[in-house]
């Protein structure tokens, strides 16, 4: 079996691997994940839609939030699985963290220490086919429409 790989750019705008999420205060939304299972919290993609519609609905008109239902539901379908995934490469998740304005059931996971998520990817970044370029700064293509002349 022939096992193909690719040259990879990986564009960080920090100094390390993890981006802003090593600097954040650690919390990660899932849904279904192993620690909501193990408490007997019941979540589904149907219970987070509800959820994330109602937090569009509020700050649509002072933030302009855009609702993207097919992006929530992946959201929802896959995000059990990054909770494993980051279990399985190290991260470690204390307690939920009661945000009742925002979910109606907890799904807010606390990261036991920030700089997990980084660590948790640094050897894929050290693979030799990955080139990261640490320190960048967005720079507008002129031959790209913004976000904003997009929808003009």
């Amino acid at each position: 079996m022939q096992t193909l790989t690719a040259d990879v750019i990986a564009v960080e705008a920090m100094e390390h691997i993890g981006g802003n999420a090593v600097w954040s205060t650690g919390y990660l939304a899932f849904v279904d994940s192993g620690m909501q299972r193990q408490q007997d919290n019941a979540d589904d993609e149907e219970v987070f839609l509800g959820d994330a519609l109602a937090m569009v609905e509020q700050a649509r008109e002072q933030f302009g939030v855009e609702w993207d239902e097919d992006l929530v539901r992946l959201f929802a379908r896959e995000s059990a699985e990054t909770y494993r995934v980051l279990i399985e490469r190290g991260v470690r998740f204390s307690c939920f963290i009661p945000r009742p304005k925002q979910h109606s059931v907890d799904r807010m996971a606390a990261v036991e220490d920030s700089w997990m998520l980084g660590r948790a990817f640094e050897h894929d970044f050290a693979r030799p086919n990955v080139t990261t370029l640490y320190g960048a700064e967005q720079v507008q293509d002129p031959h790209v429409a913004s976000p904003d002349e997009a929808h003009t």
